[in-house]
């Protein structure tokens, strides 16, 4: 029996042997010391199934087999005392139900709702998750002017949670989470908590079970493009409160070079930033195979990012750039493209896993009727004192006309505002450092030689005792960077 048939079967008898008596043993099904037997349990467990490790040697028969798969199941969804013996878990209040199966498992990410990033003002973290919602107004700027508030005890239509959840309402930005959505069960549970007065102890009745629900979601790769290539960025671990990004340079494996008309990336929440470069020559020559470490201190290093070409970045889960008939990114074949990815881990006690994919899709070279050229300027001035709020930035001025395609923006945590003008008018503007704003021009919007085109960020520095500058850390650094696509 092959290791992906094991799994299989192990799963399906999962849920028939947890009804049977419980048998408490000192052997330690929690195999990821959070004091409770989960999911996240079970995989480790399966993916030790038919070796011979002792950690998941349940039985002490010298290997791990069903006999320990049927005395793991017996203590699934139980506590674990420090000694090592099971307990029943004693029921948890709802709003405790929703912490764990619905804020933890798909709010709670780096570039989200925890402590340290905060996107819109709001942690959802388990200590803080109730002050921050309950009777609490919402920071987006449509339900700030229009007093809302994130739950209004009792009328579920009236609090902004809802709206953002379900995606409705003008002005209130992307439905979250961000690149998915909650099961209709999830947010059933959050509409019937809020509408028996959001209480913070106690059950509510009539609540849908969100333990059926708590297998965590799989990060599923797309399907490869039908006319194009599709590349991966290879698994890596994060530790629990860490950040960690590395670079990996390739080829694309083309016979040819490709006329790329649409860019889709997919990649696991807790993602700072995903960035494809193309080397020059004589730097591909120079660099190794593999993934590397990218060390923020290292001056020269961070230096040469800055002389290779951009192709496109994103700091979200999907991403879809898509340009209008015949225009496209061409990508040599033998060229050496730096794939660089940015993961932070801030929320939780495991190990988060980052990976990228990334479709390439191709139009055939004789429909090509525009080759863009991407636009990636920086502004390393960057100086925000303790205290205050600093708003700098640069201008870019044209030597030729262009029809701009699309703009977008970054900063880290500490960003409140990104501007870009044309001349007088202001033609771009983001609020959200973290799913910062993509405008697409449709039609293209035109600007002539010798305009020019001005990008200002605003910084806030509310928590840092030292002067925030240009860096590459998500914690103690900032940017500035105005990006986009031009013929």
């Amino acid at each position: 029996m092959n290791r992906s048939l094991s799994r299989t079967l192990l799963t399906l008898c999962l849920f028939e042997l947890l009804a049977e008596p419980a048998s408490a043993h000192v052997s330690g099904p929690d195999f990821d010391g959070d004091h409770y037997v989960g999911f996240s349990d079970f995989v480790l467990f399966a993916g030790a199934f038919g070796s011979t490790q002792a950690r998941f040697d349940l039985t002490n028969d010298g290997r791990v087999d069903f006999q320990d798969f049927v005395a793991f199941a017996r203590d699934f969804g139980k506590v674990v005392r420090e000694e090592g013996e099971t307990t029943m878990v004693v029921t948890p209040s709802t709003f405790e139900s929703l912490q764990r199966y619905v804020f933890n498992e798909n709010c709670i990410s780096s570039s989200c709702h925890t402590t340290s990033t905060a996107a819109g003002g709001l942690s959802l973290e388990p200590d803080v998750a109730y002050e921050n919602l309950v009777d609490r107004a919402s920071q987006n700027p449509t339900a700030f002017e229009n007093r809302m508030k994130r739950v209004v005890p009792g009328a579920p239509d009236q609090s902004f949670l809802i709206k953002k959840l379900t995606g409705s309402g003008v002005g209130y930005g992307d439905p979250m989470p961000r690149g998915s959505s909650l099961s209709g069960v999830q947010i059933d549970a959050v509409r019937t908590w809020i509408a028996a007065g959001a209480p913070r102890q106690g059950v509510v009745e009539g609540m849908p079970d969100l333990s059926s629900l708590a297998i965590k979601r799989v990060f599923e790769p797309p399907s490869p493009p039908e006319r194009g290539i599709q590349i991966h960025l290879e698994p890596f671990a994060v530790e629990p409160g860490k950040e960690r990004e590395i670079f990996s340079a390739m080829r694309l494996g083309a016979t040819e070079d490709l006329m790329v008309n649409k860019i889709e990336i997919a990649q696991p929440e807790g993602s700072h930033h995903f960035i494809i470069y193309k080397a020059d020559d004589e730097e591909a020559r120079k660099l190794p195979p593999g993934l590397r470490e990218f060390n923020p201190a290292t001056p020269l290093q961070n230096l040469g990012i800055f002389s290779r070409r951009f192709i496109i970045g994103t700091q979200t889960p999907y991403t879809l750039l898509e340009f209008p008939e015949g225009v496209v990114i061409p990508m040599p074949a033998n060229a050496v493209y730096e794939l660089n990815s940015h993961f932070v881990n801030t929320s939780g006690a495991n190990t988060l896993v980052g990976e990228v994919y990334i479709n390439f899709h191709t139009i055939p070279a004789d429909e090509v009727k525009h080759v863009t050229k991407p636009i990636f300027v920086n502004y390393l001035g960057l100086a925000i004192p303790p205290g205050q709020t600093v708003t700098s930035g640069r201008s870019w001025t044209l030597d030729r006309d262009i029809n701009l395609l699309l703009l977008s923006s970054h900063m880290h945590r500490h960003g409140r505002q990104f501007d870009i003008f044309l001349g007088e008018n202001r033609i771009y503007r983001s609020l959200d450092w973290a799913d910062p704003k993509t405008l697409l021009f449709d039609p293209p919007l035109q600007v002539k030689a010798g305009e020019k085109v001005r990008f200002e960020c605003t910084h806030e520095n509310d928590d840092k005792p030292f002067t925030i500058r240009f860096g590459f850390t998500a914690e103690n650094d900032e940017m500035c960077i105005m990006l986009g696509y031009y013929y």
